[in-house]
């Protein structure tokens, strides 16, 4: 997700005007530290480059980065892409180079408590509300995503509660008999 982020804020930029619209470059650190930064700055020249996990950057590297970074007349913006602490030990130990970073965006990794937080408010913002043995439910499949190790969790907890809505708004002819209270969703409704 870090490098979509990315990609997405320099898009942006180009967007609204803050940068030219130039390519977008994206490269590891470990491939960065055997390539010239001068003459990718070239053949990006008013786009963005986005260096995925550099922490990983050579102190030979940073030094050629940070000193083409002082001369940068190409209009090139740089994203550092990594986890927190291994960024900030590579950004402490390469302290001149870091000054030509002015902002940090952290993503946070959500545990499976807030992500069935934000599954219950986003039913509550839907007009749903979970019940307990359906709460269990979500646990459950949050499990399976995060054992899975996916991408863009938010979005898939948003897909789960908007799938049981589904299951729940269909209900078929069981529904015509069905005591259940409209706008809740049971477990039923995440297991299908």
């Amino acid at each position: 997700g870090k490098t979509k982020l990315a990609t997405s804020i320099a898009k942006a930029m180009q967007q609204a005007g803050f940068k030219e619209s130039g390519a977008c470059g994206r490269v590891s650190a470990s491939k960065l530290n055997d390539k010239d930064i001068l003459s990718i700055f070239e053949k990006i020249a008013g786009g963005c480059l986005i260096i995925e996990n550099a922490g990983q950057l050579s102190a030979a590297k940073a030094e050629e980065l940070r000193q083409t970074l002082d001369n940068n007349s190409m209009g090139v913006t740089v994203f550092l892409e990594d986890i927190t602490a291994d960024l900030s030990k590579f950004l402490t130990s390469n302290f001149e180079l870091a000054t030509h970073f002015t902002n940090l965006v952290t993503i946070p990794i959500f545990n499976n408590d807030e992500l069935v937080t934000f599954g219950k408010t986003y039913a509550a913002e839907e007009g749903y509300e979970i019940d307990e043995m359906a709460v269990l439910a979500m646990y459950n499949k949050v499990g399976l995503m995060t054992y899975s190790k996916q991408e863009n969790m938010l979005e898939n907890v948003m897909e789960m509660i908007d799938d049981a809505i589904d299951n729940a708004e269909k209900g078929g002819i069981s529904k015509l008999f069905s005591k259940r209270k409209s706008g809740l969703l049971i477990e039923k409704d995440f297991t299908k």
